[in-house]
């Protein structure tokens, strides 16, 4: 999120979306305290990858309570890219890999078990053990050795060819 959050009690870290969005309005209230003069701005809320969870959580909170606030919030919409919102309904790639010709029918099935042992993980909220099963499958970002996507498919990184970027 934004790295400054910090508290001296745990009951003070945000436990559920009505208080992210309670917290982050908070936020954005405070700075057009301090900088009144962007108030009239078009303010949009965007974000990615897990901030899939705290766009629409800001967003909802200030459409709320926007009608009955002192500080109105010019607010005109909200983006999410990559987002990450509904974990047991976007962890299996699969099928979109199959589709796209990037692994076989054994890749698929395996793809199809290793993404129902992250849901299983998910529903009895066992997260790390839910993110290490992701993370060994598609992304590689915290496991020894390449990813399973890696290793079936030899990519590693996506060349933007316009920029030459990765």
């Amino acid at each position: 999120m934004t790295r400054f959050s910090f508290t001296e009690n745990d009951a003070g870290y945000a436990r559920n979306q009505t208080d992210v969005g309670r917290d982050l309005y908070a936020a954005v209230l405070q700075f057009f305290t301090l900088f009144p003069e962007l108030q009239r701005n078009s303010f949009f809320v965007t974000g990615e990858s897990y901030a899939g969870k705290y766009v629409p959580a800001l967003t909802y909170t200030i459409h709320k309570e926007n009608p009955t606030a002192k500080i109105k919030i010019n607010l005109k919409g909200m983006a999410i890219g990559d987002g990450l919102c509904d974990p047991v309904s976007m962890v299996d790639y699969g099928d979109f890999l199959y589709q796209v010709g990037l692994i076989d029918d054994l890749d698929l099935i395996y793809f199809k078990q290793e993404s129902a042992k992250a849901v299983d993980f998910i529903n009895q909220q066992e997260w790390i053990k839910a993110f290490e099963v992701f993370d060994s499958l598609l992304n590689g970002d915290k496991t020894e050795g390449p990813s399973y996507f890696t290793n079936v498919t030899g990519l590693t990184k996506l060349q933007l060819p316009s920029t030459g970027g990765t």
